[in-house]
């Protein structure tokens, strides 16, 4: 008896785990300085570990690789939030706005006196939404 009831939470649980990770587009890495990046699930196709990194594979080709000493956790969400973390590459000429189109900045020194919140930053073409923490 025992040995059917453990059968049958076996074959519940296959059942049920595979149509749940379908639920998730997304696996997010934080990182230890509070900082995230998103995959999307169909970019890759394999992590490995090795050498103190963790690396996302497409095939043969490595997508992209972090130090795992800098890795807090990861998790499966089912949307990208769809707010880059990290600005890159910006002039000194840029226009910080709230959400609501307030423009608030036109430096990136402006960006350190702000208070925390979702900002969009436009340098040059690029327009970004960021994270103030």
């Amino acid at each position: 008896m025992k040995t059917l009831r453990n059968i049958i939470i076996a074959v519940v649980a296959m059942v049920s785990i595979p149509a749940t990770a379908d639920d998730f587009e997304w696996l997010t890495v934080m990182f230890n300085d509070g900082t995230e990046t998103d995959m999307r699930l169909s970019d890759f196709t394999s992590i490995t570990f090795a050498e103190g990194n963790m690396t996302f594979n497409n095939g043969d080709n490595a997508v992209k690789t972090f130090d795992t000493k800098e890795l807090k956790r990861m998790f499966f969400k089912a949307d990208e939030t769809a707010v880059d973390n990290v600005v890159y590459n910006l002039s000194d000429d840029v226009v910080i706005a709230t959400t609501s189109g307030l423009v608030v900045g036109n430096s990136v020194s402006d960006l350190d006196k702000l208070p925390r919140g979702i900002y969009i930053v436009k340098s040059g073409q690029t327009v970004r939404k960021i994270v103030r923490k």
